[in-house]
């Protein structure tokens, strides 16, 4: 009778040193080494940060609107910028780059359209300047995930059917109006017709890849 209660006490003593040990692994948040709340980075065992109190699970604390990816136990930036436009193309989420912001330069045009001194007003007239419609272009075209259509659209509405239709409505005898419109349709133009090299440059430089993969 000894014998068998020894076993028993053996066998208890055993199936208690397992279920101690299965339990510490599942409960913890890394491995068996590291302590709890902590991770294992190839190295050593890090914290994973103050997510959610007690155990956090890093991947649920970083955020993805911001992309953001868990290393090392903490929430890093997984943004990334492409060389030109094609690599820019072959990203999946194409995202606002937070370090640029538009910079206009107002109607830098090329000297086949604009061979005047001041080519922001080509008409050369009081209310006539192109300068607020053309910075306007050049934040359009400056901006992440643009429609290049759209704002070489809005750009001809703004010189041509609000500053050169206003003039005509003015001033119906002066030359103005109908310089105006001549310029306001060589502008778009040559937007439209010679800018998407442009439009890609900005894009490269307004946009970021987010792969956290």
């Amino acid at each position: 009778m000894k014998e068998i209660m020894l076993k028993f006490v053996v066998l208890f003593t055993f199936c208690s040193l397992l279920l101690f040990r299965f339990t510490s692994q599942v409960t913890a948040c890394g491995p068996p080494d590291c302590g709890e709340c902590e991770g294992w980075n190839g190295e050593e065992c890090v914290p994973y940060g103050d997510c959610w109190g007690g155990c956090p699970d890093c991947e649920s604390c970083c955020d993805s609107w911001d992309c953001e990816h868990c290393v090392s136990g903490g929430c890093e930036p997984c943004l990334k910028k492409a060389s030109d436009y094609e690599e820019l193309m072959e990203c999946s989420n194409i995202v606002d780059d937070p370090d640029t912001e538009p910079q206009p330069n107002g109607c830098s045009v090329p000297p086949i359209i604009c061979v005047l001194p001041d080519c922001d007003n080509p008409a050369g007239c009081e209310d006539t300047s192109f300068l607020g419609a053309c910075n306007e272009h050049d934040e359009c075209y400056q901006t992440c995930n643009s429609n290049r259509d759209s704002c070489d659209n809005d750009f001809l509405g703004e010189v041509y059917g609000d500053t050169c239709t206003g003039m005509l409505c003015i001033c119906a005898n002066s030359s103005c109006a109908p310089k105006c419109s001549e310029f306001a349709y060589a502008y778009y133009g040559a937007v439209h017709n010679y800018g998407e090299p442009y439009w890609e440059d900005d894009q490269v430089d307004a946009c970021a890849c987010c792969d956290c993969n």
